[in-house]
């Protein structure tokens, strides 16, 4: 393929799609992430209230998950055999790597907020139950996020303007809770009545899930997803959609699938196997697949006791570094290069069963 004059596309990313291999490609992505997409995604993930260790993890889940994207994009940009068929099957064309990573580690912090808060879950869905009634509120999507007003502002944008909105929404509801509730205890009022005074109070639509972190205050329930986390560029939110248009997600397998194919013949490298196995803790390998510690060791050509640290404690998961050295996975002696290769052969393998899931149905 080339990507040779579409002045459409991030020119960051040509290196990538003019790849002659997959492996090659994946190389070139990489050295665009460390020189400027990781410090990137790591300020952003810095400006949210989390612990070091989750940004870590989010950290590796979004490389992964760009990675997976690109390929994806990549592959179908292959499979079309003419001009005609590109046009209609290519992807959305990323024009913005920078917000294509920030939006991925936002969707990430996004879903561990939930994890984290099943109270702000539930709230949320009730908020939205109540929007989609459309009675005297009401949703719409504006620039691709879900705006929440009154029923006759639909299509409106953000507008709130004046001090009393400005106060309400730095969270000092305190001329709020005396003049638009009338000191009435939030909770002892119907939701879709709260909402609509909300509206009336600041008078202008606001962000969906900015409207439930307000309500969840106003409530006093307890929650440690921050209002602000709606907040992120024009850009950042249209390559977000483009994540839905895709339908990328990291690869999700059932137990019994999993045990399948790392039993099938030639479908995963040594590595590969390894990379995922190791990574497993020891109830999902001996309840979730069946596979005992000595069929796992031997399924990676490896004594057992290798699976064991020196004081005789399981490492399982087993750290990337060990997995390294474990099956001979060629690296530098940094931490960093050691990581590039774990999450190298874990995306693979993943893709891999992937294909092979989709082929035998």
């Amino acid at each position: 393929m080339s990507l040779q004059g579409n002045a459409t596309t991030d020119s960051r990313l040509i290196s990538f799609f003019n790849a002659p291999s997959e492996e090659k490609a994946l190389d070139a992505f990489y050295l665009l992430w460390e020189s400027t997409l990781v410090e990137k995604v790591r300020l952003y993930l810095r400006s949210q209230q989390i612990q070091a260790d989750v940004r870590s993890d989010i950290e590796v889940e979004t490389y992964i998950r760009v990675c997976n994207s690109l390929l994806l994009r990549r592959a179908k940009t292959d499979e079309a055999s003419t001009p005609s068929q590109r046009a209609t099957s290519s992807p959305v064309i990323i024009t913005d790597i920078d917000g294509y990573a920030i939006a991925a580690a936002r969707s990430r912090l996004y879903n561990h907020f939930l994890a984290q808060n099943p109270t702000w879950r539930r709230f949320q869905l009730r908020v939205i139950s109540h929007l989609k009634q459309a009675d005297r509120v009401t949703r719409w999507q504006h620039e691709f996020r879900w705006m929440a007003g009154l029923t006759a502002w639909k299509g409106m944008p953000f507008r709130a303007t004046s001090a009393q909105a400005q106060a309400f929404l730095n969270e000092d509801y305190i001329a709020f809770r005396q003049k638009g509730l009338r000191n009435q205890e939030p909770t002892e009022i119907e939701l879709a009545d709260l909402m609509y005074r909300v509206f009336r109070w600041i008078d202008s639509p606001l962000w969906q899930n900015r409207l439930v972190g307000h309500l969840l205050t106003l409530c006093r329930q307890e929650t440690s997803l921050p209002l602000s986390w709606e907040e992120i560029s024009e850009a950042g939110e249209r390559q977000e959609e483009s994540f839905r248009h895709d339908g990328v997600e990291n690869v999700v397998v059932t137990k019994q699938s999993l045990r399948e194919a790392l039993y099938q013949d030639g479908l995963l490298s040594r590595q590969q196997r390894g990379v995922l196995l190791l990574q497993l803790d020891i109830s999902t390998l001996i309840n979730g697949l069946g596979m005992t510690l000595s069929q796992a060791a031997a399924s990676l050509e490896i004594d057992m006791d290798a699976l064991f640290g020196k004081e005789g404690e399981l490492l399982l998961p087993m750290p990337d570094d060990r997995i390294a050295a474990l099956l001979d996975i060629k690296a530098t002696q940094t931490m960093s290069a050691v990581e590039r290769v774990s999450t190298y052969y874990r995306m693979t393998a993943r893709r891999k069963l992937e294909r092979w899931l989709t082929s035998t149905g």
